[in-house]
């Protein structure tokens, strides 16, 4: 092994350590910004509310008891106040 090789080897260590090590010396995750979380709120509410209509649906087929759907639906209801109160404190 002559003087080349080293060289060459030593050259090959640090440039793959420093490409492993890159990653971790970038800027942190950053938290989501206020818009973000209201559109994924958002998002979330629309969802339960389809939830709601898929639910009324069954409902009204005949697959559902109505204390399931009553049950069930006030869930719903429950979970859209949550996520309508945490919009209403982001955008505050």
């Amino acid at each position: 092994m002559n003087w080349n090789d080293a060289i060459l080897i030593f050259i090959i260590f640090v440039s793959m350590a420093w490409y492993v090590i890159q990653p971790m010396m970038g800027s942190p995750i950053s938290k989501p910004s206020n818009d973000e979380n209201v559109n994924a709120y958002t998002r979330q509410k629309i969802i339960l509310m389809d939830q709601i209509k898929e639910l009324e649906m069954d409902y009204e087929i005949g697959t559902l008891n109505k204390n399931d759907f009553i049950q069930q639906r006030n869930q719903f209801k429950r979970d859209i106040s949550t996520l309508l109160q945490k919009i209403k404190s982001q955008t505050s």
